[in-house]
Parts: structure tokens; sequence; C-alpha cells
């Protein structure tokens, strides 16, 4: 028997041992209690109430709000109960007597405690994935009754928070609770601060900026799912995820370091590793927290350029009167555009430039003014002034022949919205996230 089938071996052998624990069952019936109720309860609301009241309509769509409503709240139930089931592993083994069997065993500190904590994230998600399940089974099967259905979710949604979210965040917390264990040695220490995180990690994203959800939000039942532009996954939450797959891998091993027995010769080099690991997922979490910073900052900077625009001038309009061209549309790809433009000046005081908002990550290929090519312009977080040195008195005609292309920022959208995602907490636009998201669909 190989190390990889010990491992396997021994985490079948602690989901025996959990499933015989009456506090699972507790926790799995717990989250029966919780779950179904609300779904039902939603899924009645919207099918009686929704064509009443729109916005009861869309806040009870089950079909859009099944990851977040089921999975969130057993996902939220299971993260207390790890601790439960982690906090007392090296007494279930002294009560059951294998302390003495385990501790001669063929196996090191880093594959013992690996094992056992995939044990308790399978027992713990197995009951999340069966009751998601069986709720998609029952609305299948509603839609064959005449009487009342329930909305079938959106199957991308499950099976990302399934693959994505669950198993990520469950072997994470269980692999924190492991480490608690080996570290603080005391059971009571071991509930408090593993419970005390959970609250902790949900006050934190109570009040942290929107943006940075990315960051201490790792789940993505939160992102309510879209039929426009169905999306499974992306590349800065899979990267999130694997960052937290590295710190519970470093966490196990530190949590080796801190058990009982020795493990001998390699116990330095484990520990170096340990140690890595855990820089390494902080590094991790530091690039998506930059990243995140990184666009606020310059969703920032082109609000307050056109805010001092709108304060600074804002006698500086324009009156477009007539735009053709052609636009070539490679989906999330690249877009190419040729625009001609036709308008006036109307302000009292004349303008300085023709001024036009333009999203920033366009690139401006050639501007041609007045049948007059290369026509100066600047292009500077988001404004485009066409021959910025020249004063245009009131009625001046003009004609503005552009060629642009590029891939369009969903960020620049929006920018004088009254509640900006950007601006406040996820709880506090918590209706407006509904609506979704993403500014633009590209």
């Amino acid at each position: 028997m190989n190390y990889l089938e010990r491992i396997w071996g021994m985490a079948l052998a602690e989901m025996r041992s959990a499933r015989r624990l009456a506090r699972t069952w507790l926790f799995i019936v717990a989250g029966l209690a919780l779950a179904y109720p609300a779904w039902m309860g939603m899924a009645f609301s919207h099918h009686y109430l929704g064509a009443y009241e729109p916005y009861l309509g869309m806040v009870t769509n089950v079909r859009y709000m099944f990851t977040a409503q089921i999975g969130g709240t057993m996902l939220l139930i299971f993260s207390i109960g790890i601790v439960f089931l982690a906090f007392d592993l090296r007494t279930r083994d002294r009560q059951s007597r294998m302390h003495e069997v385990l501790d001669t065993r063929p196996m090191d500190n880093f594959g013992f405690l690996l094992s056992r904590t995939l044990g308790i994230t399978c027992i713990a998600a197995l009951p999340i994935l069966l009751t998601m399940g069986l709720a998609i089974v029952i609305s299948f099967i509603t839609q064959f009754t005449g009487t009342f259905r329930f909305n079938i979710p959106q199957p991308h949604a499950f099976w990302q928070f399934a693959l994505i979210d669950l198993l990520p965040n469950l072997f994470f917390y269980t692999a924190y609770v492991v480490f608690l264990a080996m570290v603080l040695r005391y059971r009571i220490l071991v509930i408090l601060v593993g419970i005390g995180s959970i609250v902790a990690l949900y006050w934190v994203q109570s009040v942290v900026p929107y943006q940075l959800m990315d960051v201490f939000l790792w789940t993505s039942a939160q992102e309510f799912p879209s039929d426009v532009e169905p999306v499974f996954t992306n590349l800065l939450t899979l990267l999130e995820r694997v960052v937290l797959i590295l710190l519970s891998f470093g966490l196990i091993y530190l949590g080796a370091m801190a058990h009982h027995r020795t493990d001998g010769p390699v116990a330095l080099r484990r520990s170096m590793l340990g140690f890595g690991l855990v820089f390494a997922a902080v590094l991790g979490f530091y690039v998506v927290f930059l990243n995140s910073q990184l666009q606020a900052e310059a969703r920032n900077s082109w609000y307050q350029a056109h805010q001092a625009i709108d304060t600074q001038t804002p006698y500086q309009v324009l009156d477009l009167q007539e735009l053709n061209g052609t636009v070539q549309v490679q989906p999330g790809s690249n877009m190419q555009m040729h625009y001609e433009l036709k308008g006036s000046v109307i302000a009292e005081q004349g303008s300085k430039g023709l001024l036009f908002s333009f999203n920033p990550d366009f690139e401006i290929e050639s501007v041609e003014l007045n049948n007059t090519p290369a026509a100066e312009h600047s292009f500077v977080n988001g404004l485009l002034t066409i021959d910025p040195e020249k004063q245009y008195k009131r009625g001046t005609d003009f004609t503005i022949h552009l060629t642009a292309q590029g891939s369009p920022t969903d960020l620049f959208e929006y920018l004088d919205s009254g509640i900006d995602l950007y601006g406040t907490t996820v709880f506090n636009a918590s209706n407006l996230r509904i609506l979704g998201s993403r500014n633009l669909i590209f």
C-alpha cells in the first residue's frame, strides 16, 4: 500500500468514526431544518406573490438565489460543525482506545493529519451536496405537476458552488481547526477560537469595501448567477482557491510540527515547507488584494477627473447632432470602431477643445477633425479632448472621424451612480447586487 492509499484509507476510517457521532447528525438535521423551509418559503412567495410585487419576485426567485440560500446556509452550519468534529481528535482516539495503535502507525504526522482533514471535509461536504441535489431533483419533478412548480436552479451556479466554493472552503476550515487542535491542546480554546474566527470573518465581510470581497469572501454563493452571461468561474477566483488550498496544506504541516510524536530528521524540512506554504498563501492573498485595490483606484481616478470637469467647467457642453459609423465586435475579445460625429458648440462661454467621455481601455488609432487628419488630441482618465488648445465659440460646427479599438472595461460605466458598489460595503448594496455586479456585457 503506497502513501496516498494509506492516506485515503485513514480518511475513510475518519469518515466512519465521524458518522457514528451524534453531533454529526445533529448538524445535518440543523442544516436541513434551516435550509429547506427557507428555500420552499422563497419558492412559494415567488410563485404566488411575485406577480404582484416585482421586488419580492426578484429576491425570492430560487433559480438565482438557490446557491446563496441552501448552499450558503449549510456551508455556514457545517463550518461551525467542523469545529465540533475536529476539536477533539486526540481525545476521541483515547476514548476509543486507539491512540497507542495510531502512534505506532507507519505514517508521518503530516499524512496522519491530512487524512483526518480529508475525512472530516468529506463527511461535511456530502450532506450539503446531497441536500442540494435532492432539492434540484424536487425542482425537476415539480415541472410535471400542474399546480406548483419550483424554478430549476441554474446548473452552472450549482457546479461552481460544489467544485469551486464548497470543497476548498471546507478543506481550509477543517485544516484550520485541526491546526488549532494540535497547537492549543485545550478543547475549549479550540472551540472558542474556531467559532470566533467564523464570527470575525463574517464581521469583516460586512464592513470592508465591496471591491475587497475577493479577498475576504471565499465563496461565490453571494454572486448571483445570470442567464444573460452564464459564468462558471474566472481566473481571479481560481487563483484565490489555489491560495486557500496552499494555506490549508501549510497549516497541516505546521500542525504536524505541534503533534506530540516527532517525525525525526524530516521535521525541520517539513516545518520549513509549512512556513513556506503559509508565506506563499499570504503573498497570493496580497496579489488578490492589490488587484482589487488597483481596480478601485483606477475607477476613483476616472470619477475624480469627470467630477472636476462638472465642477470647474460645467459649461463645456456640446450638441451631438449625428452619429454614423461601423462597429465590429468580437465578443469578449475586441471591438473595432469607425465613427463619424457631427455636432456644434452650444455653451455661452464656448468650449476649450472638444471634450468627450470615452472608455479608457480603448486605444485611439486616429482622429480627423473637419477633414484635417491627425488632429491633436489628449486621452487621459477616460476624457478625450480633441484640439485641446483651441477656444471654440458658440455655434461652431464640427465633424469628427474617429477610429479606435480595444476591449472595454466595465469599471468605467456608471461612474455617477447614486449607489456605487465600489463605494460601499456588500451588505449596504445587497439589493443593487441582485440586479447584477457587471456594468456591461461584452
